[in-house]
């Protein structure tokens, strides 16, 4: 299709469509990079058996430094460009999802890109109504939706409605962003990246369809874009609205008049872009990229005319969900704005959960993020479980600056303290994301963002810096996981139950919350619990790397009388724990609670019997 108006609204639209989730913290979330996910042809590479940090098929390095000073391997090269994952690759392996207990997938963009440029992330659109033959066809989409719902999950689509790819170029080589006056246009480019195509009439170029300008032909003229150069300082306002994030090409998605935001034509197009995507796949989210860089009004319209419609189809809970950098007030005020069903938890989230689970620093602080009340949250500036979703893992890891980026087990000295973040993931609030490679304990850094995007498929740019060896391991973490997974859907409390963080002790005497002292990692117990009509669910991990931990771990005075009896429900790498653990009353009540090296476990109070 070259217009919106060729869309067969009555043939979408004759159809039942699947049903939204009934609440969105039930679910667990898996992102992934649809190019680094699977090519389907893992069985041609060998399956990776060596441990969390064993290399494949080349040398494994031992630091960074003496990785970036070996220049013989070309391995590199390969994180720059495609790499052959594709969307019927990943539809093959939704059962190592679902047997892991993924619930819902969070795909990166599939429309077509660019054709002169390897932006096999996907965020440098070209087309909006057609799928990146990289990645398949419509109808390759179409398909992995229907057999995860077919499966019991739910696919959530990567979308941009900031800007386009680097489809035109402007006369002056470069600009940098100005306050007045837009910069004029030299023309669209063609497939070879040549700004030869017209900008009055770019759809009477041959040279324009299928792989040039940008389409569909509503988007073909100089007011779709704000040209204003690209942005210099990603704090300053506008700049960073009105900017082009680096060569992608920034949308006029509108202007305030009055009290009311006016949309712009190009708004109101990809608007209905994404309307079509929605019927014609039958998705049930979105991750709206780049919300920060643009107007609150833009994305009340966008966010409000996407719920209408989905209500209308009988998704009543289409989730959209803004990624919204700029701290954690401004998204939460960005998201009250807007309209947007929850935020992308990029700010001070991983940061704080990561270092606390490492015992780097008080894990308190994360669980401080958090509110059990929605209004008091909403007051509180804080957090409510519906409201954010969390991960530590992600492909832009925004938190961590533009000089290195670096996955959780990048760092050697706690790497083995991944479970334990996994485990702490899905069982505190917010709705828990898994980033694809974290089950396998993909430990990539460096000085660019190709370096957290290894390939679980293996071919030239794999995980552990090897080549030719896929990482689809369903035993060791992978199993772990999709057993406590296994438990949160049987347990309401570990997915919609309130949190506390719990005191301990060592001695049975001065309880506290644990952490780290001054120079020093804190090694080891971390506990809190999850409360939901009347029953406790006791959660605990240690951070020791090598000697497993006791402690004396507080539980609800209200809800446990002395001499109840809690039942370890799972324990990690140990199917023959102690299972009974008795309540004492000390200074505190609770249970005396003894964990192996960084290991995770659950406890519930076993039920009273009748006498």
């Amino acid at each position: 299709m070259k217009s919106i108006k060729e869309i067969n609204w009555n043939l979408l639209l004759d159809k039942k469509f699947h049903p939204s989730p009934e609440r969105w913290e039930d679910q667990v979330l898996y992102f992934l990079l649809v190019d680094r996910f699977s090519d389907g042809n893992e069985n041609s590479y060998i399956r990776n058996e060596g441990s969390l940090h064993e290399s494949g098929s080349t040398p494994p390095y031992n630091s960074e430094e003496d990785y970036e000073s070996d220049k013989s391997h070309d391995r590199d090269d390969f994180g720059f460009k495609w790499n052959g994952g594709n969307l019927s690759a990943l539809t093959s392996k939704l059962g190592y999802l679902q047997r892991m207990g993924i619930t819902t997938l969070w795909i990166s963009p599939v429309l077509k890109q660019v054709a002169f440029e390897e932006t096999y992330h996907g965020y440098g659109t070209q087309n909006f109504l057609a799928i990146d033959p990289h990645f398949g066809t419509p109808e390759d989409l179409q398909k992995l939706v229907s057999k995860a719902h077919q499966m019991g999950m739910y696919v959530i689509l990567d979308i941009i409605v900031n800007h386009s790819g680097d489809v035109f170029a402007y006369r002056k080589k470069e600009p940098k962003w100005r306050k007045l006056f837009p910069y004029r246009m030299k023309g669209f480019k063609d497939k070879n990246g040549k700004p030869v195509i017209s900008v009055r009439n770019p759809g009477k170029d041959k040279s324009a369809w299928p792989d040039g300008a940008l389409w569909p032909q509503e988007l073909q003229r100089p007011k779709t874009f704000t040209r204003r150069g690209r942005i210099v300082d990603w704090d300053n306002y506008p700049e960073y609205i009105e900017g082009d994030f680096f060569r992608l090409k920034n949308h006029y998605l509108g202007k305030k008049s009055g009290s009311k935001f006016k949309p712009s034509e190009a708004l109101k197009t990809l608007t209905e872009v994404y309307k079509y995507w929605i019927a014609y796949a039958d998705l049930d989210g979105f991750r709206l990229d780049t919300t920060k860089h643009m107007w609150p009004g833009a994305v009340k319209y966008f966010t409000d005319e996407i719920h209408h419609f989905t209500k209308s189809i009988g998704k009543q809970n289409f989730y959209i969900i803004g990624e919204i950098t700029g701290g954690r007030s401004f998204a939460m005020d960005i998201k009250r704005k807007t309209n947007l069903d929850a935020a992308l938890g990029i700010n001070d989230v991983p940061e704080s959960f990561e270092n606390g689970v490492k015992g780097y620093s008080d894990f308190k602080s994360y669980f401080d993020l958090f509110e059990n009340d929605r209004g008091a949250a909403d007051n509180k500036g804080l957090w409510f479980r519906d409201q954010v979703v969390t991960m530590f893992d992600d492909h832009d890891m925004v938190s961590q600056g533009e000089e290195r980026k670096a996955r959780f087990c990048a760092d050697k000295d706690t790497s083995f303290l991944v479970l334990n973040a996994v485990f702490a993931n899905v069982f505190t609030l917010g709705i828990a994301c898994l980033y694809y490679g974290t089950e396998q304990g993909f430990d990539g850094a460096g000085p660019h963002d190709m370096y957290i995007r290894e390939a679980m498929f293996g071919g030239r740019f794999g995980a552990f810096r090897s080549r030719d060896r896929h990482f689809f391991k369903e035993d060791g973490m992978h199993s772990e996981i999709a057993e406590f997974l296994g438990l949160r859907k049987k347990e309401p409390a570990l997915r919609i139950g309130s949190q506390f963080y719990r005191k301990i002790s060592t001695d049975g005497t001065e309880f506290k919350y644990p952490a780290p002292s001054e120079g020093k990692r804190y090694c080891g117990l971390l506990a809190w619990s999850r409360f939901y009509e009347g029953h406790e669910v006791l959660l605990a991990i240690n951070t020791h790397a090598t000697e497993k931990q006791k402690a004396f771990v507080q539980v609800d005075y209200e809800l446990h009388q002395g001499g109840d009896v809690f039942e370890c429900l799972y324990m990690s790498y140990d199917k023959d724990y102690h299972s009974d653990y008795k309540v004492i009353e000390l200074n505190y009540k609770c249970i005396e609670v003894e964990l192996p090296a960084s290991g995770c476990a659950v406890f519930k109070r076993k039920a009273k019997t009748k006498e």
